[in-house]
């Protein structure tokens, strides 16, 4: 039986910072937790403002499908764009088509033209920019940082997301209270600025493959690998399972907080930053201990462990334990987004990483139709027992994936090809 072996962790502690010793990592870092503000300002901003709009939950599921839908369109070929021109060059243009989707928005806003389609005819566009960003940016972090840094790199990274996800939706609720204009110039403000400091960061994928050829033979060299590499395989299922079933909750929060517990727009912003918080806290532990010897075990439990703490949070009609549940969820969440990204970058081989990662983007981008089917039921019987049914059917998935590949059960770091 063959074997992968993952680069073993260092016995010294890199520590939580270490990664920022790079110049470029610490100007990537930077413009990063400045684009992801704007991301996740502008999503929970237009999640609350479809409601108002539409006051339809089942249109929010809509523009949070329009939002992901191109990531499983688009991954692939993204990850083969990857694998054969410089990273930076497709982080520039994903921010590009970003910038200019969220100045089309406030021109809208501001002479209060904006209908539904616009919303979700703008989401489709920003999906398309973050579909680009995502693998290009993680592939230039290791040439950055090196394969010895990379897991710290990557929980930084993840780390400056979650810190987004956390103070994006309070920003956006106080923005909100204000007005729905100003609360998208802000966006527009993030985006321009993480653009510019994009601009100084000096930093490409190391290995660029021979531009002629066949790019679709390139992405069935990729699927083959991630279907014959059983690290790879596992992480590609439970991805799909977390965003089929986890993450659209996500969605529902705008409804959780007007129609379940009664609360506007400023506790609304607390509720959608608990599980950031939570998430936040634990990817700073996982950052401050050395690279652990399980990590796909600790890939797969923490997204179990969210998943079962999302399933109390749909039977909770108390604000403020609702926000101490999504708290514990989002430290389940920070294993799973700490160790997801680095097990494809370490467990692939060089020459194909950036089409592991388009894999993987699809995966993510299994979201749309699971934050569609959410907002129809969400329609039908409300967001609780839309969430609930989800959480049953994912904590079900993932209990067989976790019975069926022994990597998520092994402490050791020597990983089978086939499947256990």
């Amino acid at each position: 039986m063959s074997m992968v072996n993952l680069p073993p962790a260092s016995a010294s502690r890199v520590g939580l910072f270490g990664a920022m010793k790079h110049r470029d990592y610490r100007l990537l870092w930077f413009s990063g937790i400045l684009c992801y503000h704007a991301m996740w300002i502008e999503i929970a901003g237009l999640g609350w403002i479809v409601l108002e709009l539409t006051n339809s939950p089942w249109l929010v599921g809509v523009v949070g499908f329009c939002r992901m839908v191109p990531m499983p369109l688009l991954g692939m070929f993204v990850g083969v764009l990857t694998d054969r021109m410089p990273g930076k060059r497709l982080v520039v243009g994903g921010q590009l088509i970003n910038i200019i989707s969220s100045l089309i928005l406030l021109a809208l806003l501001w002479f209060d033209a904006l209908q539904f389609w616009h919303i979700a005819v703008l989401s489709v566009s920003l999906g398309v920019g973050w579909t680009l960003d995502f693998p290009a940016r993680r592939a230039i972090v290791m040439d950055i940082v090196g394969q010895s840094r990379l897991t710290n790199a990557l929980i930084m990274d993840s780390s400056a997301f979650i810190i987004s996800i956390m103070v994006g939706p309070i920003y956006a609720g106080l923005l909100l209270g204000i007005s729905a204009t100003a609360t998208i110039g802000v966006v527009v403000i993030f985006y321009f600025v993480g653009f510019g400091v994009l601009q100084f960061v000096r930093a490409t994928n190391g290995n660029i493959g021979d531009i002629r050829e066949n790019p679709f033979l390139m992405i069935k060299e990729g699927f083959r690998h991630v279907l014959t590499n059983q690290l790879l395989l596992g992480v590609f299922l439970i991805t799909v399972v977390a965003n089929l079933f986890l993450f659209p909750f996500v969605s529902m929060t705008p409804v959780f907080a007007r129609d379940v517990l009664g609360v506007g727009t400023v506790l609304f912003g607390i509720l959608g930053a608990a599980s950031g918080f939570g998430s936040l806290v634990g990817l700073v532990v996982l950052g401050a201990l050395p690279d652990p010897k399980g990590p796909a075990r600790v890939f797969a439990y923490g997204v179990i462990l969210a998943m079962a703490i999302i399933l109390l949070f749909t039977f909770s009609r108390v604000f403020f334990l609702s926000v101490a549940l999504l708290f514990v969820a989002g430290l389940g969440t920070a294993g799973f987004a700490s160790m997801q990204f680095p097990l494809v970058l370490k467990g692939a081989p060089e020459s194909v990483r950036g089409r592991a990662m388009g894999v993987l983007m699809i995966g993510i981008g299994m979201g749309p139709i699971g934050v569609l089917i959410t907002g129809a039921t969400a329609e039908l019987w409300g967001a609780p027992v839309a969430v609930a049914i989800n959480c049953v059917l994912g904590l079900l998935m993932l209990f067989g994936l976790v019975g069926k590949f022994k990597i998520f059960r092994q402490s050791e770091t020597r990983i089978p090809n086939d499947i256990k």
